[in-house]
């Protein structure tokens, strides 16, 4: 679940009115070399957390999400995803 904000079509979007919570494609995890990533100026580094209670324990890894506007942004805004409903 993605908390904060939802997907629309290929990247972050404001969430509809009243919605916390809003679902997200399948994400297919895989592990690469960091020197090998590409541009990452429109892309959030969206925190991935075992349960809704964010703190370091529960975090897992985090994942790149394209987004068309500042990355920023979405960081002051909380977004995160939560692998538990």
């Amino acid at each position: 679940m993605l908390e904060g904000c939802r997907w629309f079509k290929t990247g972050l979007d404001e969430s509809r009115p009243r919605e916390m919570f809003s679902a997200l494609p399948i994400l297919h995890v895989t592990a690469i070399n960091k020197k090998k990533t590409g541009d990452d100026r429109n892309s959030y580094d969206c925190p991935v957390y075992k349960y809704p209670r964010r703190t370091d324990k529960y975090l897992i890894f985090r994942v790149k999400l394209p987004c068309e506007s500042d990355p920023h942004m979405w960081k002051l805004r909380g977004v995160a995803l939560l692998c538990a409903i």
